[in-house]
C-alpha cells in the first residue's frame, strides 16, 4: 500500500459512502470519507488526496461550492475531481465542467465504468505530475520538485528536532566548455555529472538539477561534518573523471565548486538555508579561482 493512491469520497449518504470506500479500498487505494463540504475542505488540507469523488447535492455546502473553494488555491485546484450526482441535466454538467471538474458521472453508475474513469484520471495526473517535476536533460528531479522537498524536510526538522544538510554544487568553467566544445558537449557533461552524482549519493538523499550547471543535494539525517565528508568524496571522483566528446574525441575534465549548510533551529525557513549554502558555494568558487590564478603566476 506504500504506492497506493489517496482518494477522498465526499458523500452525505453513509450507505453510498460505505460502498464506495469498500470498493475503492479493495482496488488498492487509501480511501477517506467526508460527510459534507466543510468537512471535505478540512480533509483536503490534511490529506492532499490524489483524487476527489465529490457528490454534488449535499447539505451545508454543495459539491459545486466545494470545487469553487478548491479552485481558489493553486495546489488544491490541481487535484482531479469527479462529480457524482443523481442530476442528469446538461446545465448541471456544464456548470461542473466550467468549474474545471475532470469528470462527471451520474448515479446510479456502473462500477466498472467508475473504476475505469478513476484509473484514467490517476494515471494522467501521475504522468503529468512526473513530467512537471523532472528535468528533461538529465532525468533528475527539477527545481520545482527540490523546492517542495526542501520545504517539507525543513518543516519536519523544525517540528521534530531532526538534522539534515543542504549542498549547492556548480560545474566550474561550464561556459568555457560550451564555448569551446559546443552546447551538445555541454549537455553531455551535464548528463554525465548527474549520472555520476546519482550513483554516488545515498538512497535517502535527494539530488536535483536546480538549473543551468547547478545541482543541489539534500543530505537526509546528516550533520555538517558528515555532509562535508560526502562532498569531499564526490569531488575526489570528479578529479579523476575525463569525459570524451565525440566526434573529435576531445577530453573534458570537470571540477565542482560546492557549498553546504546544515539545518539549525536558528534558521528561520528553507529559503534562508538555501541562501546560506549558495553563498558558501560562491565562496568556494572564488577560492578556487584565486588558487588557480596564483599557480599560474
Amino acid at each position: 500500500m506504500d504506492n497506493a493512491n489517496t482518494i477522498l469520497v465526499v458523500e452525505d449518504e453513509n450507505d453510498m459512502a460505505a460502498v464506495l470506500k469498500k470498493r475503492l479500498s479493495d482496488a488498492g487505494n487509501r480511501v477517506f470519507h467526508a460527510l459534507d463540504g466543510r468537512d471535505a475542505l478540512e480533509k483536503v488540507k490534511e490529506l492532499n488526496p490524489n483524487l476527489i469523488l465529490l457528490d454534488v447535492v449535499m447539505p451545508i455546502m454543495n459539491g459545486m461550492q466545494v470545487k469553487a473553494e478548491l479552485n481558489k488555491n493553486e495546489i488544491t485546484a490541481r487535484i482531479p475531481v469527479i462529480f457524482l450526482t443523481a442530476k442528469a441535466k446538461t446545465d448541471d454538467k456544464i456548470e461542473g465542467l466550467r468549474l474545471r471538474a475532470d469528470d462527471y458521472i451520474t448515479k446510479p453508475f456502473n462500477w466498472d465504468e467508475l473504476h475505469a474513469r478513476i484509473d484514467v484520471l490517476l494515471y494522467k495526473d501521475s504522468y503529468y505530475q512526473q513530467l512537471s517535476l523532472q528535468d528533461d536533460l538529465t532525468g533528475l528531479p527539477n527545481a520545482k520538485f527540490f523546492k517542495t522537498q526542501l520545504a517539507s524536510v525543513f518543516d519536519i526538522a523544525k517540528k521534530y528536532g531532526r538534522v539534515f544538510s543542504l549542498a549547492v554544487l556548480d560545474i566550474n568553467d561550464f561556459k568555457r566548455i560550451n564555448d569551446h566544445f559546443g552546447h551538445q558537449a555541454g549537455d553531455k557533461v551535464l548528463r554525465e555529472t548527474a549520472l555520476i552524482m546519482n550513483n554516488i549519493i545515498r538512497k535517502p538523499d535527494i539530488l536535483a538539477r536546480y538549473g543551468g550547471d547547478e545541482f543541489v543535494i539534500i543530505f537526509s539525517e546528516c550533520d555538517l561534518v558528515r555532509a562535508k565528508c560526502a562532498l569531499s568524496r564526490l569531488r575526489d571522483v570528479f578529479q579523476k573523471l575525463q569525459i570524451v566528446i565525440p566526434p573529435t574525441n576531445g577530453i573534458i575534465s570537470i571540477s565542482l565548486s560546492a557549498g553546504v549548510a546544515a539545518y539549525t533551529p536558528e534558521i528561520s525557513d528553507s529559503k534562508e538555508l538555501f541562501e546560506l549554502a549558495d553563498r558558501n558555494m560562491y565562496e568556494d568558487k572564488l577560492t578556487k579561482k584565486r588558487t588557480s590564478k596564483k599557480s599560474e603566476e
